[in-house]
């Protein structure tokens, strides 16, 4: 990856990559794959290319899709660059490092392209190391050379991890403090520390409800009648103590709420009650053939039954001749 600051650097910058490609690998650029950009079109860079014997290959204004595989690679970085940067809370000012450590990660990871090989391994035939990984953006401790310390000041300096350097066999690191960057092999890391806070906290301050003090005004809004639910009437055991039958006496209405009614009708329980003591003196069946033995079980079954399509929730229809049941408890 080449970085330049105008379009009209790309000549220089393609003169550079080819000697390099020549040097390295000792083979020759026999096609160059661009779009019809002005910095490829330039009188200087088709003579160049003419002068070398390399095709020129073009697609069509306007038309990237036919250039998919370099459209396809500059997403892939665009993404990893974006993940590097938002996950470690970097600002977007270190875009160059990040892109950076993105390429330096892609060219040593296996490739699907590639038969789960690298691209190092396949350029180079040497499989890369990964005991020098470390996550980008996290705390690291750069030791300072002997002219930079002495013997009652600091050893180190906190940065935060930026990358790899491609020209020195080290890492590239950032000192905040005096903004600026350093390339050490001495660096301690901090592998569960991020340099920047990923994670803002937020002061949560709960809402005060008003007091209301003046309560009469909430008066008017009382409903005129009030329903109490009346409990269920159990079935009385021998040790219960005999109901109070007397009627009781309704308090004195107020101006704002009509006095309660209550009926003086004797209630029954049903025969559901009694349903319910026949339960407790029998075993609760686990299962359907000995819920079948009892007779208050089976008619308990056809009354759920019988709700369950009075009310329309299922249909009870003959099971296919192919079709297997499934059976439950």
């Amino acid at each position: 990856m080449y970085f330049f600051r105008s379009k009209s650097e790309v000549f220089s910058i393609f003169k550079s990559f080819f000697v390099y490609i020549e040097t390295q690998f000792s083979i020759g650029i026999k096609v160059l794959r661009s779009d019809s950009g002005g910095e490829y079109m330039s009188h200087e860079f088709h003579n160049f290319l003419q002068q070398k014997g390399i095709v020129s290959h073009r697609s069509c204004p306007y038309t990237p899709q036919q250039n998919g595989v370099a459209e396809r690679t500059n997403r892939h970085l665009l993404d990893i660059t974006r993940t590097l940067l938002l996950k470690s809370s970097l600002p977007s000012k270190f875009w160059i490092e990040a892109l950076s450590t993105a390429i330096y990660l892609i060219n040593r990871l296996p490739s699907q392209v590639l038969n789960f090989d690298s691209p190092c391994y396949r350029l180079h035939h040497k499989s890369p190391s990964y005991h020098d990984l470390h996550t980008f953006g996290y705390v690291c401790f750069v030791h300072l050379p002997s002219h930079k310390r002495y013997k009652l000041s600091t050893q180190s300096t906190k940065c935060v991890f930026l990358g790899y350097s491609i020209s020195h066999k080290g890492f590239v690191c950032y000192d905040l403090s005096c903004r600026k960057f350093c390339i050490s092999r001495n660096v301690v890391f901090f592998e569960n520390q991020y340099f920047f806070p990923t994670h803002v906290a937020f002061s949560f301050v709960a809402p005060i409800l008003p007091h209301f003090e003046d309560v009469s005004s909430f008066e008017r809004f009382k409903p005129g009648i009030l329903y109490e639910r009346r409990r269920p009437i159990l079935p009385l055991l021998e040790t219960d103590p005999p109901p109070d039958t007397a009627p009781k006496i309704a308090s004195e209405p107020s101006t704002h709420q009509p006095a309660l009614h209550h009926s003086t009708r004797v209630s029954h329980p049903p025969d559901q009650y009694g349903f319910f003591a026949t339960l407790s003196t029998i075993i609760v069946p686990s299962c359907y053939s000995q819920a079948v033995q009892y007779e208050c079980w089976q008619k308990a079954m056809q009354k759920e039954l019988q709700a369950l399509q009075n009310n329309h929730i299922l249909d009870l229809v003959s099971c296919p001749p192919v079709v297997k049941p499934i059976g439950c408890k």
